[in-house]
C-alpha cells in the first residue's frame, strides 16, 4: 500500500489566533493536542482524507531539548516570519501495510507515542523548503470522531501544494515526494500552503497575508 497525506502543520503565534480565520470562514474545530515532552501544543481541523494543524511552542525548553532539538521545530516557529518555512507536511500508510517512505528518514520518538512508534522525519531538508515526515500508522481511527462537516462546504481533502519563494532550490527529499505524488510544489511570492478540496460548490478562502493558507474548493472533485 502506497504513502497518502496524513496533515499538514502551519507554524503559528502561540495560541494560534490565526486560525480564528478558518473558523470565521465557516470550518467547525477540532481537539486541540498538547505534545507532552515536545514542547508544542495545536489547533486542528478536520476533513475527510486528513487535517490540518496549527502549531505552536508552549515550552521552550523542552522544544529546545535534546529529545525534541533535532525536529527543528522551535527554528521553524521562532523563523516563520522570516527565510524559515513555517509549513510541515506528514505521510502515513493507506492500508496496514507500512512502505518505505521515498526518501532517507531518521526516527524521531517523542514521548506521547508508544516506544514502537517513532516519528519518520526525512533527512537533509533544509530550513527554507517543508518538513516532510511519515507516521508509522494508518489514519487513525479515532479521527473520525472529529468534526468533518462544515458550513464552509468543503468535504474531502485532495491534495496540498507549497508556495516556495523564488530561487530557492529542493531537496532531494522533497524533488522524491513531489515525484511519488504526494505533495506539489509552486512558486509564490512568501511561503504558503495551498490545499484542494472536493467542495459543495467552487469556492476559495484566500487567508493570506494573517495565515499563509489557501483553501481551494472543487465542485464535484475527485479523490
Amino acid at each position: 500500500m502506497p504513502l497518502v497525506f496524513d496533515h499538514a502543520f502551519i507554524c503559528c503565534d502561540r495560541a494560534a489566533p490565526e486560525a480564528d480565520a478558518l473558523v470565521a470562514s465557516g470550518l467547525v474545530e477540532g481537539s486541540r493536542n498538547v505534545h507532552e515532552g515536545q514542547g508544542t501544543a495545536n489547533r486542528r481541523f478536520f476533513f475527510a482524507g486528513g487535517y490540518l494543524e496549527f502549531v505552536w511552542v508552549e515550552d521552550e525548553l523542552e522544544a529546545r531539548s535534546p529529545l525534541t532539538a533535532p525536529t527543528r521545530l522551535h527554528e521553524r516557529w521562532a523563523g516563520r516570519h522570516g527565510a524559515t518555512c513555517p509549513i510541515g507536511i506528514g505521510f502515513c500508510p493507506a492500508g496496514e501495510d507500512v512502505p518505505d517512505p521515498p526518501f532517507p528518514t531518521w526516527p524521531y520518538q517523542p514521548k506521547y507515542l508508544p516506544p514502537d512508534q517513532p516519528i519518520l522525519f526525512a533527512k537533509d531538508t533544509s530550513l527554507e523548503e517543508p518538513e516532510l515526515f511519515c507516521l508509522p500508522w494508518p489514519r487513525r481511527p479515532g479521527a473520525s470522531t472529529e468534526p468533518t462537516l462544515h458550513p464552509a462546504g468543503l468535504d474531502r481533502l485532495v491534495s496540498v501544494s507549497v508556495g516556495m519563494p523564488g530561487g530557492r532550490t529542493l531537496s532531494q527529499a522533497s524533488r522524491r515526494a513531489q515525484a511519488a505524488g504526494l505533495l506539489g510544489f509552486h512558486r509564490s511570492a512568501r511561503h504558503e500552503l495551498v490545499v484542494t478540496f472536493r467542495a459543495r460548490s467552487a469556492c476559495t478562502f484566500d487567508l493570506r497575508p494573517g495565515l499563509p493558507l489557501v483553501l481551494h474548493g472543487t465542485e464535484g472533485g475527485a479523490w
